[in-house]
């Protein structure tokens, strides 16, 4: 009807804008456009004054809902979409009947992420004031606990308490940042504090829990071992020029091993084919000839170093530990 509207049509758009104005005040925020909604609400980032300029320092996006409902996935996409979410990610549950805001982790998400995905799953908000670590129940319902914040509206308009609400803030998105580097490269951990309150920064020298799955599917373990040749590659190459001969020798056989036992998880990628060379091993080889005999070539390049991943294979211990005995011997 021309010269009216739908009673209350703006009360998640009005939720957003009590979100937005807490988080504006930390740091940058871009509210994602309605017709680009694809789960989250809101980018942001946190930022430090330096000078008369403020630098961005960290990242992070919220969804936001008004009551404090579960947040529920419904379908494979939905649910693939979360576990993949590359940046920290917060729900924000605003009340406006109370006038306040609660602001709620997602840790929950790195634990279901590393079994096969449900069907359904349900995340749901608690009224806490004290939280504990991600617990497991059923795979697809996850309490998340006590909100990280809970902001009332007279706390918006004070500056020393808003400071010390950044600083939680502040801890927990550098917590799940390196969360997300984790599953990133393959790794399937997790860390968070075993308890924390609202409003409080969780103690340096408090408990923590690490969760993590000891049994891989062959999919993700190939995409750690991938990266674990990434790293033993780069940084023991690192090692030897600084120095540090025994280290980067260490890192040589590692990355010897891994190349021909998982030579069909390296395929994959170029660089770390079988027929791909690398200049570490290359380089330390040529160094570990000139060592023990200076002036000679060894029948193939990488001759010493097998010699030695063999003496390391035949020294008793180590063959004892890998041709275990039966307990019937």
């Amino acid at each position: 009807m021309v010269g009216s509207v739908a009673r209350n049509p703006h009360t998640g758009s009005r939720s957003e804008i009590l979100a937005d104005y807490l988080f504006s005040g930390w740091g940058t925020v871009t509210p994602v456009r309605r017709q680009d909604d694809y789960g989250v609400d809101l980018q942001c980032t946190l930022t430090e004054a330096i000078g008369q300029r403020a630098v961005v320092t960290d990242y992070y996006s919220v969804q936001v809902k008004s009551g404090d409902g579960p947040w529920v996935f419904e379908s494979d996409d939905d649910i693939r979409w979360l576990f993949k979410y590359p940046t920290p990610l917060f729900l924000a549950c605003v009340d406006k009947t109370g006038g306040t805001l609660a602001i709620y982790h997602t840790m929950s998400r790195f634990l279901a992420g590393m079994f096969p995905s449900p069907t359904h799953l349900k995340l749901t908000p608690s009224a806490l004031d004290d939280g504990e670590s991600v617990a497991w129940t059923n795979g697809t319902d996850f309490s998340l606990s006590a909100p990280i914040l809970r902001v009332s509206l007279s706390d918006f308009v004070d500056e020393r308490k808003l400071e010390i609400l950044r600083d939680v803030l502040k801890y927990w998105v550098t917590l799940d940042t390196f969360n997300c580097d984790l599953r990133r490269i393959g790794l399937l951990r997790f860390r968070m504090p075993q308890k924390y309150r609202a409003n409080v920064v969780p103690e340096s020298g408090g408990g923590f829990v690490e969760q993590g799955m000891t049994r891989p599917t062959d999919t993700q373990l190939g995409r750690a071992v991938s990266m674990l040749v990434e790293a033993v590659d780069c940084v023991g190459d690192q090692l030897r020029v600084r120095g540090d001969r025994i280290s980067a020798l260490y890192a040589a056989m590692l990355l010897r091993h891994l190349r021909a036992t998982y030579a069909r998880e390296l395929t994959a990628d170029p660089r770390w084919n079988l027929s791909s060379e690398s200049p570490f091993e290359c380089t330390l080889s040529r160094e570990l000839d000139d060592a023990v005999e200076p002036g000679t070539n060894p029948s193939y390049t990488f001759e010493k170093i097998d010699k030695l991943i063999h003496m390391f294979r035949g020294a008793e211990a180590i063959s004892a530990y890998l041709n275990p005995r039966s307990n019937g011997e």
